[in-house]
């Protein structure tokens, strides 16, 4: 889970301030200690804003126990926390944990789906976040209601978003291949062709030349509580092309990119653009 990963992250930046290696002669670079954040709390994303500054989004459980979003505002001219507005409740079912977040083309911020434990389901909804003006705006739900997925901004303005899991329910999540594309000139969602496997709290980084790569673990029955892991799930990778398209005509080759890539014998990709790992 992203919340492991963020949880992680805080301690090996402690340990960088607080001790280890020494650093080699000649190294270069330094750590600067920050003020924490005003409270307690599980950071999910830390997203750098157009302006320069960053938002870190995440929960906090207030005394008795009730869960809620958070949202708070790095300024690197002051090098301080701002709290901001935080995800708003979505359609009265509490608050949204594991959503996916992508910048879209002008500086507003995407989040889509997440987990909520109010009812321990997942969700479609999708809001969207001025940084400028610190205002949420719900916008067209996903098709699929998922948590723990990724998004990604793509060079035209759109923004993917795949995979992730369709239940929460502990020891019982189900990985989903499910892939769509948020358009928000026209705020709409249209589904995508899958990647070659379901992917569980999949990562994405966006290559240079406007390809998406994504590694994602694999269905995965995790132990019986109290049980301890025997193996770990295996990785999946794959390449999703944005421009490519599922079929043409049945011809072996296509002008659908610049670089003319090949397509299967069968007249089409095994999905839109997508790549197994190991193909060119």
């Amino acid at each position: 889970m992203r919340h492991r990963r963020a949880i992680l992250g805080v301690f090996l930046v402690l340990a960088a301030l607080g001790g280890g290696p020494t650093p080699a002669a000649g190294a270069v670079g330094a750590w600067t200690p920050l003020p924490p954040l005003d409270e307690p709390q599980t950071v999910a994303h830390l997203t750098a804003l157009p302006d320069g500054r960053a938002l870190a989004s995440g929960t906090a459980v207030v005394p008795g126990g009730t869960p809620r979003t958070t949202a708070a505002r790095y300024d690197p001219a002051t090098g301080r926390w701002e709290t901001r507005t935080p995800l708003p409740f979505v359609n009265g079912q509490g608050f949204a944990t594991l959503p996916a977040v992508a910048t879209l083309a002008d500086g507003q911020l995407l989040y889509s789906g997440g987990a909520t434990f109010s009812r321990g389901g997942v969700l479609a909804a999708a809001q969207r976040y001025d940084p400028d003006t610190d205002r949420w705006t719900t916008v067209a739900p996903l098709t699929v209601a998922r948590a723990d997925h990724a998004a990604v901004a793509l060079p035209d303005g759109t923004a993917l978003a795949l995979g992730g899991i369709t239940t929460s329910a502990i020891y019982k999540t189900t990985p989903t291949a499910a892939t769509e594309r948020y358009d928000p000139a026209g705020d709409r969602w249209a589904g995508e062709a899958p990647p070659p496997a379901a992917l569980g709290a999949p990562l994405t980084a966006r290559l240079r030349d406007g390809r998406v790569l994504v590694v994602g673990a694999m269905p995965h029955t995790p132990p019986p509580p109290g049980q301890p892991e025997t193996s770990s799930p295996r990785v999946a990778a794959a390449r999703y092309d944005p421009v490519a398209t599922p079929a043409c005509g049945g011809r072996e080759v296509c002008p659908c990119r610049a670089t003319r890539l090949a397509h299967r014998r069968d007249g089409g990709h095994p999905g839109r653009g997508w790549r197994a790992r190991g193909q060119p």
